[in-house]
């Protein structure tokens, strides 16, 4: 009942949440988003940073809420911060698409998959398990990005 106080509804606290989220994701690129890196190394990192913070209360709660479980006005502000997340993620692949660290592919569904990849981990990573978030979160890295290497499928399309 305490937290009612402060929010009127369960559908404002979990846009209070996506937007601590999505504030933290703005952060990593203002503060923590090594320039110098080429593509795939800006990618790698933020990847890394991404997988982690999924395993966290707030990381959670942006991948874990289901749109279609909340009113249109909350559905609409998931969606959209949701969003932001994928065209960060897009923005990165196409860079590194531009600079030859990435092989050429489709950057949007390049960014969906490592989005769900990476957003899966709030569904089976558990503190304190055999791998920690960070190590969780690199081997997820790692896998995606071998199938982004330069030369993958060497300019093949489906």
């Amino acid at each position: 009942p305490a937290i009612y106080y402060y929010f009127a509804s369960k559908d404002e606290i979990l846009v209070g949440c996506t937007r601590e989220a999505l504030a933290a994701t703005e952060r990593y690129f203002a503060e923590e988003a090594d320039e110098r890196l080429d593509g795939r190394g800006r990618l790698e990192q933020f990847m890394l940073w991404f997988g982690e913070s999924m395993t966290q209360p707030f990381g959670r709660c942006l991948v874990r809420v289901a749109e279609h479980d909340v009113e249109a006005d909350t559905q609409a502000q998931l969606v959209a911060a949701k969003r932001v997340i994928y065209r960060r993620l897009r923005q990165l692949v196409e860079a590194g698409i531009a600079d030859g660290s990435i092989a050429q592919c489709d950057a949007n569904v390049a960014a969906f998959t490592i989005a769900g990849a990476l957003g899966w981990l709030s569904h089976w990573h558990r503190a304190g398990g055999r791998l920690s978030a960070r190590d969780a979160a690199a081997q997820v890295t790692s896998l995606l990005l071998r199938g982004l290497g330069a030369g993958g499928m060497k300019g093949k399309t489906l």
